[in-house]
C-alpha cells in the first residue's frame, strides 16, 4: 500500500513538474518513462499508472500544440494517425484498441518534439547526457529485483517443467530493458556529450553492469539493440578508432565479469535450450515469424478484399481479445498487428513513415560537423525498423525514446543548415 502512495506521488510530481517546466520537461522524458516502467510492478494492466502515464505525456506534447496542427512536417504521420483512429471506430474492443491508438500516436508524436525543440547544441547536449539517468535507473532497477527478489519473472522459467522454479529478472522485465538498451545503443554519442562531472568510468560500469543483466534476460531483441547501435556507428561515423576503442573495453569488461554472471547465464541458455529455441530450423515454429506467414497467407487468399485492405479482423491491436477477455496469443510483430487490424492500407502507410524518414536523414549533408546527427539519426531509424518487426507497439519508452531523440537529431541537423553552423557555437567552448 505504501508503494502504491508512492507511486502515485511519482506521478503526481510528474505532472507538476510538466506545468512548471513545460518544454524544459523534453529532458526527463526519458528517465520518467524508465520510472513508471517500475511502477507496473505494484499494479495491472490498464490501470491508474497507464492512465497517469498518458496524462502526463499527453500535458507535455500539448506544450507543442501550435506547432503541430501547422502540420509542416512530416505529413505521412499525421495521415497515419487518421487513419487508424478511423479503423478504431468500428472495433468491437472498444477500450483496449482507444488505449493502444493513444499510446501509437502519442509515442511516436515524440519525433515533432524532439525536432521542434532540440535545435541548439546546449538543448541537444543535454537532453542526449540524460540518458546517463536511464542507464542508471536501468541498472538499479535490475539489481534490485534480483537481490531482493521482487520484479518480473523470466518466461522460460514461469512453467511447472522448469524445477528450480521461476526466476526473477527485475524491476523491468524483457519490454522495460527496451528503452535503457536503446540508450546503450547510443553509448558512442553519448561518451561525448556526457557530463563532464560524470567521470567516463563511472559511464562505462553501469553501462557493462546494465549490459550484463540485459544478456541474464536472455531475449534476442534487448541484446541485439546495443550491437545493432555500435556496428551502425562503425560503419556511418567518422570516429572509427574512438568507436572500437570504446567496444574493446566494453567486451573486455564483460569477459572480466564473466565468472560472476556466466553460471547463471548458461544455466537461462540451458532452459531455453531445453525448449528447443536453439535448435536447427526453430525459427519456423517461433511465434513472430509465423503470425507474419498466418497474414501473408491470408492476403495471398485475397478471400476478402475489404478485410485485407483494411483490417482481418475487427478490433484493431486487440487482436486478442474478446468480450473483454484475453482468449489467445496476442501478435507481437508490429507487422502482423497492422495488417489484422488496419490490413494492407495501415501496414503501407506505416512503411511510408519509416521511407520518409530514412529520405529525409539521407538528405542530411556528409559533413564533419553534420555526421554525429547523421549518424545517430541513422542509427535509431535501423534499431526502430528492426525492433518493428519483433513487436514494439506496446513499448512506450522505447518507442518515445526512439521517435523523440530521432527527432532531436533531425532537427540539431535542420538547425544547423539554416544557422549556416551558428548553432554549434557553444560546442566549440565545451
Amino acid at each position: 500500500m505504501l508503494i502504491r502512495l508512492f507511486i502515485f506521488l511519482f506521478f503526481g510530481i510528474a505532472i507538476v513538474l510538466v506545468f512548471r517546466l513545460k518544454r524544459e520537461f523534453i529532458f526527463y522524458i526519458p528517465i520518467f518513462n524508465v520510472l513508471a516502467d517500475v511502477s507496473f510492478n505494484y499494479f495491472e494492466a490498464f490501470s491508474a499508472p497507464s492512465v497517469l502515464r498518458a496524462v502526463v505525456l499527453l500535458l507535455f506534447l500539448l506544450m507543442f500544440w501550435e506547432q503541430m496542427i501547422k502540420m509542416d512536417l512530416l505529413k505521412s504521420m499525421y495521415l497515419f494517425f487518421l487513419y487508424i483512429l478511423i479503423i478504431m471506430l468500428f472495433s468491437k474492443e472498444m477500450p483496449n484498441s482507444f488505449k493502444a491508438v493513444v499510446q501509437l500516436i502519442l509515442t511516436m508524436s515524440f519525433y515533432f518534439a524532439g525536432y521542434k525543440y532540440i535545435t541548439s547544441y546546449k538543448r541537444y547536449r543535454k537532453l542526449i547526457g540524460s540518458l546517463t539517468w536511464v542507464i542508471l535507473a536501468g541498472l538499479i532497477a535490475a539489481a534490485v529485483g534480483y537481490i531482493f527478489n521482487i520484479g518480473h519473472t523470466l518466461e522460460y522459467t514461469a512453467n511447472e517443467d522448469n524445477k528450480s522454479g521461476p526466476e526473477i529478472i527485475g524491476l523491468l522485465g524483457s519490454g522495460g530493458l527496451y528503452g535503457p538498451a536503446l540508450a546503450l545503443a547510443l553509448l558512442p554519442i553519448l561518451a561525448q556529450n556526457r557530463n563532464k562531472k560524470i567521470p567516463a568510468w563511472f559511464l562505462g560500469t553501469i553501462s557493462a553492469g546494465l549490459y550484463i543483466f540485459i544478456i541474464l534476460n536472455v531475449r534476442r531483441t534487448a541484446i541485439l539493440i546495443p550491437m545493432i547501435g555500435f556496428l551502425s556507428f562503425l560503419l556511418f561515423s567518422r570516429s572509427q578508432t574512438r568507436i572500437l576503442r570504446y567496444l574493446i573495453l566494453f567486451s573486455l569488461t564483460l569477459v572480466l565479469l564473466a565468472p560472476v554472471y556466466g553460471p547463471l547465464l548458461e544455466k537461462r541458455f540451458e532452459v531455453r535450450a531445453e525448449r528447443g529455441r536453439f535448435e536447427k530450423g526453430f525459427m519456423k515454429t517461433e511465434r513472430r515469424y509465423t503470425e507474419n506467414i498466418d497474414m501473408l497467407a491470408a492476403i495471398s487468399e485475397f478471400e476478402d478484399p475489404l478485410a485485407i485492405l483494411f483490417g482481418v479482423g475487427h478490433n484493431i491491436f486487440a487482436e486478442h481479445i474478446e468480450n473483454g477477455k484475453i482468449v489467445r496469443r496476442m501478435y507481437h510483430s508490429d507487422t502482423a498487428k497492422l495488417v489484422y487490424g488496419a490490413g494492407l492500407t495501415g501496414l503501407l502507410l506505416y512503411f511510408i513513415i519509416y521511407g520518409q524518414l530514412l529520405y529525409m536523414i539521407l538528405k542530411i549533408p556528409r559533413i564533419r560537423i553534420m555526421n554525429e546527427f547523421r549518424a545517430g539519426a541513422l542509427t535509431l531509424w535501423i534499431i526502430s525498423f528492426f525492433v518493428s518487426f519483433n513487436g514494439s507497439v506496446t513499448l512506450v519508452t522505447f518507442r518515445t525514446m526512439s521517435f523523440l531523440l530521432l527527432g532531436a537529431f533531425m532537427g540539431m541537423a535542420n538547425a544547423v543548415i539554416k544557422s549556416n553552423g551558428a548553432v554549434l557555437a557553444d560546442k566549440k567552448r565545451k
